[in-house]
C-alpha cells in the first residue's frame, strides 16, 4: 500500500504546497523555485491549475503574472484560454525535468465553497461543461506523466456531480493519471467518497496538529489504496518549524 515510480521503486511524497505557482510567477521565476525545492529534496508541489481569489495587493487572480485570464470568457469553462494554459504547460515540463511531481487542482472549490474557489462558477457551468473541461485538460496535457489530480479543495460539496464531472472528463481521455480528493479538515479522500468513485485512486488525510497520528492510523487501516498527508497545521496557521517537522515524522512513521 504504497506508491512507486515509474520505474517500480517506492516513492516518498516529500511535497511543498505552492498554490499560486502558475497564477503569481512568471515561467524564470517558476524555474527558479523549482531549481531551490528540487536542491532541497522536494519531489512534490501542490499547485492550482488557476487562482480564484486575490489574496494579497501582489495579487492578479485569475489572470496569470503575464496578464493572461484561465478562460477567454471569465467564468466560463467552456472557454480555456491557450495562452493561459501554455504557461501551465511550462511549469509542467521544468517540473518533469527535475523529477516532480505536480499535484494539480482543475479547479479549486474553496473554503466553504466561497470566494476563496470556483465553486459558484462551477454550479453556474453545470456538470455537462465540467466534464468537456475535464476532457480539454486531459487532452491538452496528456502527455505529461508527472500530474496527480487534486479534486475538491478545502471543502467537503453537498453534492458530488460537479467534482466528478471533471475527474470523469480526464478519465474520458486517459485513465494513467491518479485522482484524489481534498476536503475540509479532519476529512479523508476515502471516508468521504468511499469506494463508489471509480476515478479516486489514491487517498489523503487532512488534518491538524492533533490529529495526524490517529487519522493516519485510521486511513491504514481502511483500505489497501495508498494515502497521503495532505494537508495538516502551517507556520501561518499559529505552528512553527519544530510543529511542521512533526506532523511530516508523525505521518511517516505511522
Amino acid at each position: 500500500r504504497y506508491l512507486i515510480d515509474a520505474q517500480g521503486h517506492p516513492f516518498h511524497m516529500q511535497g511543498d504546497s505552492p498554490w499560486d505557482l502558475v497564477a503569481q510567477l512568471t515561467d524564470s521565476e517558476i524555474e527558479m523555485y523549482l531549481n531551490d525545492r528540487q536542491a532541497r529534496g522536494f519531489d512534490a508541489v501542490l499547485v492550482e491549475l488557476m487562482e480564484h481569489m486575490n489574496w494579497s495587493p501582489l495579487s492578479h487572480a485569475p489572470n496569470n503574472a503575464y496578464g493572461d485570464p484561465p478562460f477567454n470568457t471569465p467564468g466560463d469553462f467552456a472557454t480555456p484560454n491557450e495562452a493561459y494554459m501554455a504557461h501551465v504547460e511550462a511549469m509542467l515540463q521544468k517540473a518533469r525535468d527535475r523529477g516532480i511531481v505536480v499535484l494539480l487542482t482543475p479547479a479549486y472549490m474553496g473554503d466553504g465553497g466561497g470566494s476563496q474557489g470556483w465553486y459558484a462558477e462551477m454550479q453556474a457551468n453545470g456538470p455537462a461543461k465540467l466534464r468537456a473541461f475535464g476532457q480539454y485538460l486531459a487532452t491538452r496535457f496528456r502527455s505529461y506523466d508527472n500530474i496527480i489530480w487534486v479534486h475538491g479543495g478545502d471543502f467537503t460539496p453537498p453534492e458530488n456531480d460537479l467534482m466528478r464531472a471533471i475527474a470523469e472528463g480526464i478519465r474520458d481521455v486517459d485513465t494513467k493519471w491518479l485522482h484524489t480528493f481534498h476536503g475540509d479538515r479532519q476529512t479523508s479522500a476515502l471516508g468521504f467518497l468511499g469506494t463508489s468513485e471509480p476515478w479516486l485512486s489514491l487517498n489523503d488525510i487532512y488534518t491538524d496538529a492533533e490529529t495526524v497520528t490517529g487519522n493516519a492510523f485510521t486511513e491504514y487501516n481502511r483500505s489497501t489504496m495508498p494515502f497521503f498527508l495532505i494537508e495538516d497545521d502551517y507556520e501561518s496557521n499559529g505552528g512553527d518549524g519544530h510543529l511542521v517537522r512533526l506532523q511530516s515524522y508523525q505521518a511517516t512513521l505511522s
